[in-house]
């Protein structure tokens, strides 16, 4: 009982810790705080910092460990999540907390699913299914409208989302095949994070419009890279070995609805009802791909 408990209660801070990235970056942007620029280069320096402080904790101050991270780094992973970090950004100029989440949502699945059929993947009748319905919801939510989301804003979104899905699908070629997690994911991680600051700050210095961030501005972006990205990360990745694959991915369905409710809580974002059909819609199709009959053989 004490156990599951735990279970369920690191479970939910990752996933509170991924809606208040929404929230956070919103928050930051939606008051000219910050720049876009200037909060994905500090979310991304104060993450690496953060998980890097933690990877020394881990390691009882041995600073190999932090060598080792900087060592099995990889260019592409940190250019992906160099990609998703920025697009975020630039997107939350332009969309509300509730819709720029369930678009990153939604693309990084359709990014993955569209990777496992082009690598040969054969859906059933009941997954085509799933696929269809989530793609009628998020087409019905971006087709324009009164109520349609910038167009701008959701194309980088969705462009945030195909780089976080790609960054998902490049840890997997390398994760242990049991958990199907990265050997040692912390470590991983930070190398990626270090990585991505180390691409990010030349192109940020030189095309970055950082303009006078204010203190507030500041103080939301590291808490962004620190907490929600840093330190979120760490708390997933200790759960996701003791969750099931499918609950591992059905419990990732509530962040856009935990990010909808951050924007109405924080930043006083109303929800409409182009929002709300979709997102039953997306949730429901993405639900129907996740959770398998329980006579269903794993074996195709």
């Amino acid at each position: 009982m004490i156990a599951s408990l735990h279970l369920f209660l690191l479970s939910l801070a990752a996933l509170l810790a991924f809606a208040a990235n929404s929230v956070i970056c919103r928050l930051a942007l939606a008051d000219g705080a910050i720049s876009p620029a200037a909060f994905t280069l500090i979310r991304l320096l104060s993450g690496a910092l953060m998980l890097a402080f933690l990877m020394l904790l881990q390691a009882k101050g041995r600073s190999d460990k932090l060598a080792q991270a900087w060592a099995g780094r990889g260019f592409w992973p940190a250019l992906y999540l160099l990609i998703y970090a920025a697009a975020f950004s630039f997107a939350y100029i332009r969309l509300e907390t509730a819709t720029g989440a369930l678009i990153l949502f939604a693309m990084v699945q359709a990014s993955m699913i569209g990777v496992a059929l082009w690598r040969g993947m054969h859906p059933s009748g009941r997954e085509w299914l799933g696929i269809s319905i989530a793609l009628s919801g998020l087409g019905a939510f971006l087709l324009p409208g009164a109520s349609a989301p910038d167009p701008v804003g959701a194309l980088l979104m969705g462009l945030s989302g195909v780089a976080w899905g790609f960054y998902s699908l490049h840890g997997a070629k390398k994760s242990s095949p049991k958990t199907g997690l990265a050997r040692d994911p912390i470590a991983a991680t930070t190398g990626n994070f270090l990585m991505a600051s180390f691409i990010a700050i030349p192109i940020f210095l030189i095309f970055g419009d950082f303009g006078r961030p204010h203190a507030s501005g500041l103080f939301l972006a590291i808490l962004s890279g620190a907490v929600t990205s840093g330190l979120g990360y760490v708390l997933w990745y200790k759960a996701l070995p003791k969750l099931s694959p499918s609950l591992a991915a059905l419990s990732q369905t509530s962040v856009p609805l935990l990010a909808a409710l951050g924007g109405i809580v924080f930043v006083g974002e109303a929800l409409s009802t182009r929002f709300m059909i979709s997102s039953i819609l997306v949730l429901g199709g993405l639900l129907l791909l996740i959770l398998k009959p329980k006579t269903q053989s794993t074996a195709r």
